[in-house]
């Protein structure tokens, strides 16, 4: 992990990672989180639009820290469409507490 100017870029698994203040309310949203979360809720949680939101979540899921599923339930039953659920990965987690660590030590 390699930091300046005030973001952080991370390689995992060949792919970078820039940690902007909109990645890092992004992956709080869905941390703090119990079980998986829709992209529609994390933009409530965020105030993030779709159009910043989305390829954010891509590029997350791209580099492995999260992974997502589509809801199980018909949408016929839910009476709307199906919604996809992002959660962190154990890779994911790891990340974080790796950048947690590295900004509280690049603080001091």
């Amino acid at each position: 992990m390699t930091c300046g100017r005030g973001l952080c870029r991370v390689l995992y698994m060949a792919y970078d990672v820039t940690i902007t203040a909109p990645v890092l309310l992004v992956l709080n949203a869905i941390g703090s989180a119990t079980g998986g979360v829709s992209g529609y809720n994390i933009s409530l949680t965020t105030g993030l639009s779709s159009g910043s939101l989305y390829p954010i979540l891509h590029r997350l899921e791209k580099a492995e820290w999260l992974s997502s599923e589509w809801e199980k339930a018909e949408p016929s039953e839910l009476k709307r469409p199906r919604r996809r659920l992002y959660t962190l990965t154990e890779g994911g987690r790891d990340k974080m507490k790796q950048m947690a660590a590295t900004l509280l030590n690049n603080a001091g």
